[in-house]
């Protein structure tokens, strides 16, 4: 930019983060430190277990650290890191929801686990766990 250039009030360029301000100091900021929102790379899915067999319910979170990561189950926070169940009951089913946080959003993933007595024959009896 020459000095005989007429400026607009503001200037913003695409592929990097800053701006100029006709009077004001540019402030720049590469893209690569931006903070990231938190996204799921991988979902929880609905789950079906045979009371007394073992489920996991697992979810992979993606974002800018600190990250925030909270269960919950029929709407009731857990206190717990990742969800296993060495053998489930019928009070495990319902909805579970992964709720992962920072400073710049939240994403939210829930699914449904139900648990039947033994012997049901819904799906497959050979797979009593789900990694999801």
């Amino acid at each position: 930019v020459t000095r005989s250039t007429k400026l607009p009030s503001t200037i913003k360029c695409p592929h990097l983060k800053f701006l100029i301000q006709k009077g004001k100091t540019v402030v720049y900021i590469p893209l690569r430190y931006r903070t990231i929102p938190p996204s799921f790379t991988r979902k929880l899915k609905e789950t079906h277990g045979v009371l007394a067999s073992s489920v996991v319910l697992e979810c992979k979170v993606a974002g800018s650290p600190p990250l925030t990561v909270a269960w919950f189950h029929n709407g009731h926070k857990l206190t717990i890191a990742t969800l296993v169940f060495n053998q489930v009951d019928s009070n495990d089913s319902g909805e579970y929801i992964c709720k992962a946080e920072n400073s710049v959003g939240e994403a939210v993933s829930s699914a449904l686990l139900s648990v039947q007595a033994g012997g049901w024959t819904g799906w497959p009896m050979s797979s009593n766990s789900a990694i999801l």
